[in-house]
């Protein structure tokens, strides 16, 4: 009789069972592919485009942009450019040019992907996410993508949310592994190294798309160069320090000058 390996028996551990079941890198994959296809069909929804049913359909790249912060002049822009087979979302300069998104497409100084898989390609830079099919071209089933209405007043803030949502659904369900893989005492495993390999990058692929974290950023950015220049002219500092002692000791010297004034008169 053929034995059956341990972990399949129904005596296993649960956790075993799932780490052997879970494939961390395809999980990631299906993250980034989702978020290609939400993006898109966001994107379309804002413009007033349709959705595109062929095989392979893509009639192009829609591009979106919105200051983060209106009243702001020097506010960094938020750019969306998204396909059926790519998309980039990055926090631009003031400009709100397409410098991020070419950086990842013109073949002409084409960045190199931070992570290529099988199915999908991940670069991730300061603000900026660029997610791509590695078969752009064979897009099995069409495009079938559909997203909840986007509301008016977040436009392309919605297509953020999105993302966040879902990294962060990603992220917990990864978390949970390893959380019960370390109760478990099943730390060593190769599989829970995988897991938090994946955990990491869906980290930063968050930590690039956290509009909160960008806000954050420009308020250091604009405390620094105030700081530095406090640093940088401590004298002036230490003379309004010495000045403002030495009114303070000219004060008192009349203070007590004066009565042995009035007395000289008075004896004159």
């Amino acid at each position: 009789m053929q034995m059956q390996p341990a972990d399949d028996g129904p005596m296993a551990p649960p956790v075993t069972v799932l780490l052997k079941r879970h494939r961390p890198w395809e999980e990631l994959q299906d993250t980034a592919i989702a978020i290609i296809d939400d993006t898109y069909a966001a994107a379309l929804q804002i413009v007033g485009g349709t959705q595109h049913e062929a095989a392979g359909a893509d009639r192009g790249v829609e591009k979106l942009a919105r200051p983060i912060d209106p009243a702001d002049p020097d506010s960094p822009v938020l750019t969306v450019h998204a396909g059926a087979s790519h998309c980039c979302i990055a926090f631009n300069n003031t400009r709100g040019d397409a410098e991020a998104f070419l950086r990842y497409t013109c073949p002409r100084g084409k960045s190199s992907p931070t992570h290529c898989l099988d199915r999908v390609t991940i670069s991730i830079s300061t603000g900026t996410l660029h997610l791509a099919r590695v078969h752009d071209r064979h897009l099995a089933g069409g495009y079938r993508s559909r997203v909840d209405q986007v509301e008016s007043s977040r436009r392309e803030l919605a297509i953020l949310d999105a993302i966040m949502w879902r990294l962060d659904t990603a992220m917990g369900e990864e978390r949970e592994l390893l959380i019960k893989a370390s109760a478990a005492k099943c730390g060593s495993s190769p599989k829970v190294a995988e897991i938090s390999e994946v955990f990491k990058v869906l980290g930063e692929m968050r930590n690039e798309m956290d509009l909160d974290a960008v806000n954050r950023r420009r308020l250091q950015k604009r405390r620094c160069p105030l700081q530095e220049a406090a640093v940088a002219r401590p004298d002036q500092a230490e003379h309004a320090d010495g000045t403002e002692a030495l009114t303070k000791r000219l004060k008192t010297l009349r203070v007590c000058s004066s009565p042995s004034l009035h007395s000289a008169e008075g004896r004159a």
